[in-house]
């Protein structure tokens, strides 16, 4: 398992982004988290994460961005983000996968699960329509620039007949981890809450560093915005850890 001292990987990064930020904006960043980023005690989300992920994608850290404003050129801006993280920070989704949605598209409260690819349909980013999960990976589609993402990425789960997806309260999947969203809860311009997910088969601080750095990246794009902790439990309840942010 890769580990490491979290306190300084996440100086560390925190340092890294601000060499790109000029000193009067940062000065005035930071002014502004101190005094109004504070986490609503009274608002708490928690996500269920059953034991049978232990085996192939143990590691899941959460948390919602509120108050987002997406408009004009930042949607593209934040999209744009998370590639560069899947890139850099993930090393190509091999270290961790960031999935994001549009937290009023998505029905409470949610399940990190395992799922049998056969009997499970989801609707892909960019699909129109929901199709089982085996289908989805390993079936071939001639429409090759819609499934570019899913053929990518999806040697990941090579060999595996259940699957690690986020499953809303409704039933429907809307991540399939590491390869690709649902379409249902893709994020848009109206976007104002941001549920983000970050899994990883590698260790739980991988989590917590891409999420350190995704939401670090976001304030300079929507600097208003707050960030509120996501609870993960296990099947009885317990936690197991929660993503707080703070510099």
């Amino acid at each position: 398992e890769m580990t490491y001292d979290s306190d300084s990987e996440r100086q560390r990064t925190y340092d890294e982004i601000m060499l790109y930020v000029p000193g009067p904006m940062r000065n005035e960043r930071d002014e502004w988290i101190m005094e109004h980023n504070e986490f609503d005690p009274g608002w708490e989300m928690t996500v269920q994460m059953e034991h049978d992920l232990q085996e192939i994608r143990p590691y899941y850290v959460s948390c919602v961005l509120r108050n987002i404003d997406l408009t004009g050129d930042k949607c593209r801006k934040f999209i744009n983000l998370q590639s560069k993280i899947h890139t850099k920070e993930c090393k190509d989704r091999r270290l961790a996968a960031v999935a994001t949605h549009d937290l009023e598209k998505v029905a409470l409260p949610v399940r990190y699960c395992r799922r049998d690819t056969r009997s499970h349909e989801m609707t892909a980013r960019k699909e129109k329509e929901a199709v089982n999960l085996h289908s989805l990976l390993w079936e071939e589609d001639p429409t090759e620039k819609k499934r570019m993402a899913v053929d990518r990425y999806r040697h990941h789960l090579s060999g595996l007949d259940s699957v690690p997806v986020t499953e809303a309260n409704d039933g429907s999947i809307i991540t399939l981890h590491p390869v690709t969203n649902c379409e249902q809860t893709r994020i848009s311009s109206s976007t104002s809450s941001v549920l983000v997910e970050v899994t990883s088969s590698v260790s739980v601080d991988a989590c917590y560093r891409v999420v350190d750095v995704l939401v670090e990246r976001t304030f300079l794009i929507c600097p208003q915005m707050t960030v509120h902790q996501m609870k993960v439990i296990d099947n009885e309840g317990n936690s197991q850890h929660e993503f707080t942010y703070d510099l």
